[in-house]
């Protein structure tokens, strides 16, 4: 766990006498390259959260840089064995994508990630990188490794360092981390070790394995989620008032998953056979399991590295 602390937030609104204010919207600057033709979604909603690359000092005024915490140690690419003090804290981030094979495209040998990596290669300059998502998810600490090593040589979007919150272009130096990752990653939160083993099984309650809870909730898919949404804007009236309806996840018992999980081998029945109730619930499992797939895991190492 990582203590931090909540900066507080003061906002001053000041108009001018007997004028009226004038507003300007400034043109988004251009992203660069890979994301110049894709859109962002001002509409939608967004959360502000704690920086998770960083340790933050308390501090009360806002206009003060969060720094991190003076004391924490950590080492840089150096002498095996050695601290190096300019470094404090260390931060990977990963995104680990699907890690299962899509029961919707029987007889693909290949997952979701490892696919549009053939399509990427032929679409876009560069090499393909040799990152699988079944690998990481495995549970087995030879294909971990592999996964990891394959995202550090080869991070694309998937895999990012940030030293002291700023992020840092060459992530091959950080390979002796891999290890330490993969224990972060396993660790089942219930024991004082991780579990993983050579032909090992992840921990349901390991954070790769609620991830992949997560994700196996989805027993739509794509087009038949956008059917049933359709089917619910007619009976709920509005699209507003479905939306409304899916952000409501009070109905949801505790714990959900477990719950969830055992309903999953159920068939899914058709639309004229559901409830509106059975609909939302189908939808949310379906946009739960669609952002577990496209998520980010940050992990952050703080203290004295030995290397």
């Amino acid at each position: 766990m990582t203590p931090t602390t909540t900066p507080h937030h003061t906002t001053h609104h000041t108009t001018p006498h007997h004028t009226t204010p004038h507003h300007t919207t400034s043109p988004l600057p251009t992203p660069p390259g890979e994301r110049e033709g894709k859109e962002i979604n001002t509409h939608g909603v967004a959360c502000i959260c704690p920086d998770a690359a960083t340790i933050f000092i308390p501090r009360h005024d806002t206009t003060t840089p969060a720094t991190p915490t003076p004391t924490l140690r950590s080492t840089s690419v150096g002498v095996s064995g050695q601290y190096l003090r300019e470094v404090r804290n260390v931060c990977v981030e990963i995104k680990p994508k699907q890690g299962f094979l899509d029961c919707s495209t029987p007889g693909m040998p290949l997952c979701r990630y490892c696919v549009k990596q053939f399509l990427k290669a032929g679409k876009e300059s560069g090499s393909r990188s040799g990152y699988c998502p079944l690998d990481l998810f495995s549970g087995n600490m030879d294909r971990m490794r592999k996964a990891v090593d394959n995202l550090i040589l080869a991070p694309q979007n998937n895999f990012k360092v940030f030293v002291d919150g700023q992020p840092v272009d060459e992530t091959r130096p950080f390979r002796y981390l891999r290890d330490t990752i993969i224990a972060a990653l396993t660790f089942p939160f219930t024991t004082t070790t991780a579990t993983t083993t050579t032909s090992g099984r992840l921990s349901d309650r390991s954070p790769l394995g609620r991830i992949l809870t997560f994700q196996s909730l989805d027993r739509l898919g794509v087009f038949r989620a956008s059917q049933l949404y359709l089917t619910l804007c007619d009976l709920l009236g509005s699209a507003e008032a479905v939306d409304e309806a899916l952000c409501d996840l009070s109905a949801w018992p505790s714990p959900a998953l477990g719950l969830v999980m055992e309903q999953g081998a159920q068939e899914v029945r058709e639309v004229g056979e559901m409830g509106v109730e059975e609909m939302v619930r189908l939808l949310q499992s379906y946009l739960l399991s669609t952002t577990a797939k496209d998520l980010s895991l940050m992990i952050l190492l703080s203290g004295p590295h030995y290397r």
